[in-house]
């Protein structure tokens, strides 16, 4: 009893206290407080890009006549769009045996000779909106000496028949760099064949773009490769072996950037059903972005347990597999995986460990000759695909994932499942399916075996 009355002294005590608080403050609450007004930070986009032509209508197709004595126009044009001040760079590649007379626009409003390069000329540029255009050669042509002392003659040009003269331009901010040669540093080394690959590669550092000519037999890259950036002309002509980057012979991790190139493993493995383990375009412990590649994997494998070391960024690819297309092993280190409009063929997964989470956007699923499926292991977005109609499944062989398909065609909920373990059936696994904003309970029906990559 005595405990129930100081309860209710107590309660009192504290209304009371309330009741007080509430009379002297008037009816209300105050604070001292401000509220600041919202500051917005806008962000502007830059870019600089550069062009080279000749505008001498009269000569596209660049083909020229050593004759002693005569001159002919030559206008190649330097053009830049820049929003950010600029260095502009040309590269001259002169294999003319010193047939070809000609002279650089140098001095006020000219090209300036860069520092230790014999063959390189730069200018600054300021932002300017639209289009600007320089002229490389004073007066706009080359001529071919006559003079008694050093005229060409007969016995100059006896057997000469590969007689070149090439214009190279390469843009880059200014902001950033101490000076033309630091900006210079980040230019492409251009390379024609196996053994230039190997000079540039033995001369390369972190970071370092090589440029790649079309070429017939693929560029061998080698174990001991940095991590570089390739860009090639085109995939159709520009071919790549990546086999010595393969993990299973190669314990280092690389992070390699790619455009524009097609990577095959070597040619044998073409030849029949070949389960080696080289017949993989991409088997390598790394990361990297590629964009406009082809992984032809058309005869085995194209990407094959890559193991992450950060992310892998696959743009406007086309990944051929005749078993596997897109495999991303186990690894130490976690990744995401990042696929947008590509074609896509054979069986497609990501390793329960190792790998973040997966997406693909706009891309086109299709069964190659052998497989046509799409399994995960992780949490994975997959928006606006389409998938062949003969394109077997979509599966997860992990329990609690979330799987969120949004705008895609072709592949009826039907080819949705959630699996159970082929070696002990009473472990099952469920996924969260999400189907154009809903959840999609897929049918128990619907469950399959699952084991495997």
């Amino acid at each position: 009893m005595a405990m129930q009355s100081k309860k209710k002294i107590m309660i009192a005590a504290i209304a009371g206290s309330m009741a007080a608080a509430l009379i002297i403050g008037g009816g209300s609450f105050a604070f001292l407080k401000s509220n600041s007004e919202t500051i917005t930070n806008n962000f502007k986009t830059n870019k600089v890009e550069v062009d080279i032509d000749e505008t001498d209508g009269e000569n596209k197709q660049y083909q020229y006549n050593i004759i002693p004595g005569t001159e002919e126009s030559k206008n190649p044009v330097a053009y830049i769009t820049t929003t950010v001040p600029a260095y502009l760079f040309v590269t001259i590649t002169d294999e003319t045996d010193d047939l070809v007379t000609y002279e650089v626009i140098t001095g006020e409003n000219g090209w300036t000779k860069l520092d230790g390069k014999d063959n390189v000329y730069y200018r600054t540029v300021e932002a300017k909106e639209g289009q600007q255009n320089f002229d490389i050669l004073k007066n706009n042509k080359v001529s071919y000496d006559s003079s008694y002392d050093s005229g060409i003659e007969n016995k100059d040009m006896a057997g000469k028949d590969d007689i070149k003269l090439s214009f190279d331009v390469f843009g880059i901010q200014q902001a950033g760099f101490a000076d033309a040669a630091a900006a210079y540093a980040q230019a492409p080394v251009k390379v024609s064949n196996q053994e230039e690959l190997d000079a540039a590669l033995a001369n390369a550092k972190d970071g370092d773009t090589i440029q790649l000519a079309p070429n017939e037999t693929p560029y061998k890259l080698p174990a001991d490769i940095p991590n570089i950036n390739l860009f090639g002309s085109d995939p159709k002509t520009t071919f790549v072996n990546a086999t010595a980057l393969n993990h299973s012979t190669n314990n280092r991790s690389f992070d390699l950037d790619a455009e524009n190139v097609t990577f095959k493993y070597d040619d044998e493995y073409y030849a029949e059903d070949n389960t080696n383990t080289k017949a993989r375009t991409l088997a390598m412990n790394g990361s990297g972005t590629f964009k406009n590649c082809v992984f032809d994997g058309s005869t085995r494998d194209a990407i094959r347990d890559v193991r992450l070391t950060g992310d892998l960024v696959f743009e406007d690819c086309t990944i051929n597999g005749r078993v596997y297309g897109l495999n991303v092993g186990g690894g130490a280190t976690t990744g995401n995986v990042v696929v947008k409009n590509c074609d896509i063929y054979g069986w497609n997964s990501f390793g329960a460990s190792g790998t973040g989470t997966v997406t693909f956007e706009g891309c086109r699923f299709h069964k190659s000759s052998s497989q046509g499926y799409l399994r995960f292991y992780q949490d994975a977005k997959v928006t606006n695909c389409t998938f062949d109609e003969e394109f077997e499944a979509v599966d997860i062989l992990k329990d609690g994932v979330t799987i969120e398909m949004t705008g895609c065609t072709g592949l009826p909920t039907t080819k949705l499942h959630n699996t159970y373990n082929k070696n002990n059936p009473e472990v099952k696994y469920t996924a969260k399916w999400i189907i154009n904003g809903e959840v999609f309970n897929v049918p128990e029906d619907q469950r399959t075996e699952a084991s495997g990559s």
